[in-house]
């Protein structure tokens, strides 16, 4: 990955370290995610539902929210 990529991923990828490796690379990325498996915060680190934005989407076109996605801890391993 490079700062000149733009990375798309569905749901399964959507996942708060793997977006981080993707930004880490300083790429963008565009992918659908599933609420309920990745946290989502806003920059007080206060978890917010994206439903409370979606009035703010516009029918045509698109915008853009600055979001947090903690990365949880690793789990140990045996």
């Amino acid at each position: 990955m490079s700062a000149q990529e733009l990375i798309l991923g569905d749901r399964a990828y959507a996942t708060a370290r793997g977006l981080w490796a993707i930004q880490s690379a300083r790429a963008e990325v565009v992918a659908r995610l599933n609420p309920h498996t990745l946290r989502v915060c806003d920059e007080r680190r206060q978890r917010i539902s994206l439903r409370s934005k979606e009035k703010k989407v516009p029918k045509v076109g698109g915008i853009g929210f600055n979001i947090l996605n903690p990365i949880p801890p690793e789990k140990p391993t045996r």
